[in-house]
């Protein structure tokens, strides 16, 4: 590949084989859209020119990068009609071999619409976010990612440059423009013409800057960090919070592990942030790009970790806990020392539990909040979760006096239902999607790894809040309550016992038939309603379920009751169960995939896994039979 600096190509050699100039027919354009995931969370798709999921190939066909372009363009035009300025966008990638070539038609198409471009080369989604969301002068943000997603995979993801993505309806604003000129042949073959106008000088030009720009996002990223781990304190409080987080570090030495599988954190603040803290830090798979395993931070991609882990605890008792992100540095997963010295993953519904409990301890902590004689905490305390986090948030939250509300899946869901509760007052520490352990930790507005890794730090050797977290959990721990000087094992033992399916698992993937998922998930409530006379009988002899609620998440809403959601149904369900006191003992949940012919599946229970299988295959019977009904 002819490269610039940071590996951009200056040409179009990155295009294999066709002619950008030669646009697609129609047939060809729609099947690039049905093989196109385009949704308020990211556009992805396989961008490898060889169409291998896991490739290593740098280069991008003709459509690929047409579309790339036309997303770009989109982009712009839509910050065009919010803005009474010339917008100016920052653009990054992740570590994918295929960032580089997608950048280079992203920013030919930004250039040609005479929009301002700011080239941060490899950053961590949260970075980038940050870097945005600090320049007065940076109106949104171009991400080029494909997630968790294999390597050959690559896509986007926008922000207005508030510090998170685009809403969801933003998002379909974005989307209608993109398609409008994708689907015109006149209009491509302009845009197309003006990418391959834009000449190697005034690509040159935005590369010069990239250095300072990277620099510039490296000080954001570090600020925001700093703003979060001070729990979102006023400035000038962050270093005192900082300052006492250092002397308990080092009255007691912690060590981490960051295993980073050549991801876009192998180029961020990481190490260096850590280590100024005066942790110990042991990182694995720092050459940006060189990635050893699978992206996806979940069953075999975590053990390369905890073997590292296992070796540094028998040198070195300080360290307790390592961390692995995806590709673009916005969720991770978590590693941990056990009692006899081996490591284990934490699931990602543990992580987020166990994140939640620590915010709500430093919370109370600060005395951010006053409880009265009712035992109710003033402001209002609340977290805000999407609907298949498990039902241990419930029973964490309750310990502090906070209250759960939960949105359908989806970051931008969670965020806006939260930014919402904070505008009637509630104080919202913290908020995620426990199904696949990320929070986003208040002020922040994206999820990051970091984040959670600093707040379990902050949890172990910040003075005072491990006590708020005994003396809280007192009233639930399913062990014996962990000691002042309990690691991350004793801690997460003493959560609520819950057993959840896990969100990448086989069984958690139902094949359907039916088109219409809001008809799907009526027969559904029928057949329920129908089995409940020999289910319910059983359920209460063997989980002490008494009752049952039907629920639906479409965006921001909870919408109670069978029947309860708009045409196409495509949101989340769920199926409460009750116990006999109305509280919530487990629930069932499914969503259907919008690209896929597949319902998403899973059972969470406070119980043990036998309960937790037992009850998913009930799940996945009745909505096959539901299926079958209507194919």
């Amino acid at each position: 590949m002819a490269g610039g600096q940071s590996g951009l190509p200056l040409d179009f050699s990155f295009i294999r084989g066709d002619d950008l100039e030669k646009i697609p027919g129609e047939a060809r354009r729609r099947e690039f859209l049905d093989s196109t995931i385009i949704s308020f969370s990211g556009w992805r798709r396989v961008f490898a020119a060889d169409g291998g999921e896991e490739s290593r190939t740098d280069k991008i066909n003709a459509v690929s990068a047409l579309f790339a372009g036309v997303a770009a363009a989109a982009f712009a035009r839509w910050l065009a009609e919010r803005s009474t300025r010339r917008p100016a966008v920052a653009v990054a990638t992740d570590t994918r071999p295929t960032g580089p070539a997608i950048a280079a038609c992203v920013l030919r198409a930004l250039l040609a619409g005479n929009i301002r471009v700011r080239y941060l080369s490899v950053a961590p989604t949260p970075e980038a976010l940050a870097y945005a969301a600090s320049r007065a002068e940076v109106d949104g943000l171009v991400y080029i990612t494909a997630s968790h997603n294999p390597l050959g995979h690559n896509g986007l993801k926008f922000s207005a440059g508030d510090g998170g993505v685009i809403s969801a309806d933003q998002a379909e604003q974005v989307k209608k423009l993109c398609l409008e000129t994708f689907g015109s042949p006149q209009s491509l073959g302009r845009l197309a013409r003006e990418m391959a106008a834009v000449g190697r000088e005034a690509l040159s030009g935005v590369l010069a800057s990239t250095p300072q720009d990277k620099q510039a996002s490296l000080a954001a990223y570090r600020e925001a960090v700093d703003r979060v781990v001070a729990g979102g304190a006023e400035p000038g409080d962050p270093a005192r919070v900082m300052s006492r987080l250092k002397e308990g570090i080092s009255g007691r030495p912690l060590g981490v592990v960051a295993e980073l599988n050549g991801s876009a954190r192998t180029c961020s603040i990481d190490e260096r942030y850590l280590l100024d803290l005066g942790v110990r830090v042991c990182v694995l798979g720092g050459e940006p790009g060189r990635v050893e395993h699978a992206i996806l931070p979940e069953g075999e991609a975590l053990l390369p970790a905890c073997r590292a882990l296992e070796r540094q605890a028998g040198r070195d008792s300080s360290f307790e806990l390592g961390y692995v992100p995806d590709n673009d540095g916005d969720r991770g997963n978590v590693v941990i020392v056990t009692r006899d010295g081996t490591a284990r993953p934490l699931e990602a519904q543990e992580v987020f539990a166990l994140a939640v409990a620590a915010e709500l301890s430093f919370t109370v902590a600060r005395g951010l909040v006053k409880y009265g004689p009712d035992g109710l905490p003033d402001p209002p305390l609340a977290v805000v979760v999407n609907g298949p986090t498990s039902g241990r948030v419930e029973r964490l939250a309750g310990c502090f006096g906070a209250r759960v509300f939960r949105a359908e899946v989806g970051e931008a869901n969670v965020i806006g239902l939260a930014c919402r509760k904070r505008g009637e007052g509630c104080l919202v520490p913290i908020v995620g999607e426990g199904s696949n352990g990320g929070n986003i930790t208040h002020p922040g507005r994206v999820r990051d790894p970091l984040n959670t890794v600093l707040g379990f730090i902050r949890l172990l050797r910040l003075e005072g809040v491990l006590d708020i977290f005994r003396e809280r959990l007192a009233q639930v721990a399913a062990e014996k309550l962990p000691g002042p000087g309990a690691g991350l094992e004793e801690l997460a033992g003493a959560l609520p016992r819950y057993s959840s399916t896990g969100g990448y698992e086989k069984r958690s993937l139902v094949q359907i038939g039916t088109a219409d998922h809001g008809a799907l998930k009526t027969r559904y409530e029928e057949f329920f309603r129908r089995r409940w006379s020999e289910l319910g009988p059983v359920l209460g002899r063997r989980l002490g379920v008494a009752d049952y609620r039907f629920v639906n998440y479409e965006g921001l809403r909870e919408i109670p009751g069978p029947g309860g959601r708009s045409a196409g149904g495509r949101g989340g369900f769920k199926v409460l169960l009750l116990d006999r006191s109305g509280r919530e003992a487990g629930f069932l949940w499914m969503r259907g995939s919008r690209t896929e012919p597949v319902f998403r599946v899973m059972a969470d229970v406070a119980a043990n896994p036998a309960e937790e299988r037992y009850l998913l295959e009930i799940h996945r019977n009745i909505l096959r039979e539901a299926d079958n009904q209507g194919s």
